[in-house]
């Protein structure tokens, strides 16, 4: 176990955690300035918790992005070139009835930190599994069942 620094002890007062919680900072990828920018500054203050929201916020942009860039795709080849086949049919179905913004949920408790979906998993697992690898790499947040 390494030592507690007193930069480690400002941290943890200034974001209102415990010592071994910083080390889930080490497991984000984004950039903090893409995740500060997904952070509500209202009353100035921030917490871990609140930072790690601000994770999960910006894997969950990147997790719709690529939904809607997949349906984008199945749409133009729809216009422009043929008529979709019935899987890529019911693939565009599925994906237009995807909502990440309440699919997916976090819970924000410092080592506790997890993310889940409320539904349609099995949607997203099936058509986005890049995406949700991306997510869970680049935030260090688990998706749990």
């Amino acid at each position: 176990m390494r030592e507690v620094t007193k930069r480690d002890w400002l941290l943890c007062s200034m974001l209102n955690c415990g010592y071994l919680d910083l080390a889930a900072l080490d497991d984000v990828e984004y950039d903090w300035g893409d995740v500060l920018k997904q952070i509500d500054w209202m009353d100035g203050n921030i917490t871990f918790n609140g930072l790690m929201e601000g994770v999960f916020e910006l894997g969950a942009c990147h997790i719709a992005e690529a939904v809607d860039d997949r349906i984008r795709e199945l749409e133009a080849v729809q216009l422009n070139s043929r008529e979709l086949d019935e899987d890529e049919e019911q693939e565009l179905k599925d994906l237009n009835s995807l909502n990440p913004d309440s699919d997916i949920q976090g819970y924000f408790n410092c080592l506790d930190t997890h993310a889940w979906f409320n539904q349609n998993e099995d949607i997203y697992r099936k058509y986005v599994p890049e995406a949700l690898e991306s997510f869970e790499m680049n935030t260090g947040i688990p998706f749990v069942s």
